[in-house]
């Protein structure tokens, strides 16, 4: 059973077989595996020795920072700075139109991290986040390296954040996405 565990899938799970094309060759997958003749190849049957190796992505790479609001700035302005003019900016940098592929905004959400910390579960203390993907870490770093991104945007983004902010870099892979 350690397939189907490893995969999130109980014994009684539905078929994996699905309109996905990745669900039909995992499907397939599982009925070469066996040893045996089966006459309904679309059923699940849980085979213990089968495991399933997953893998970062090869095309991207990925940069997430986390940054707090600056002491003295009201939710109302580092709000409006970092929904609505962050983006223009970052957005208006030639060395971010060449090599960025992507670029997600999270904002904190103050009544679930309330009920989560309620919970006793442990919160983060920033506001915001930013993840930027690009096809490798040195196309990342020439965007944060360069004059041009340390003019427009951080001369901006230090009047709302507080220095230090945290930068963490990673491969990565998607496993949901739905």
């Amino acid at each position: 059973m350690q397939g189907c565990f490893l995969l999130g899938l109980q014994p009684s799970s539905p078929p994996l077989f699905a309109s996905h094309t990745s669900h039909l060759i995992l499907k397939q997958s599982v009925i070469h595996s066996r040893h045996f003749h089966d006459p309904d190849p679309l059923t699940y049957h849980p085979t213990p020795h089968l495991t399933f190796a997953m893998s970062l992505r090869t095309d991207r790479v990925r940069i997430t920072v986390s940054f707090k609001r600056k002491e003295g700035v009201s939710k109302e302005d580092f709000e409006n700075f970092w929904l609505n003019e962050h983006p223009k900016l970052f957005n208006s940098l030639e060395v971010a139109k060449s090599n960025i592929l992507k670029y997600e905004q999270a904002h904190a959400n103050e009544v679930v991290n309330q009920a989560i910390a309620q919970s006793g579960l442990a919160v983060s203390s920033f506001d915001a986040q930013v993840t930027i993907e690009a096809a490798t870490f040195e196309a990342l770093m020439a965007v944060f390296t360069s004059e041009e991104y340390r003019r427009v945007v951080g001369t901006e983004s230090t009047k709302y954040f507080e220095k230090g902010g945290q930068m963490f870099a990673s491969n990565f892979m998607t496993i949901v996405d739905n």
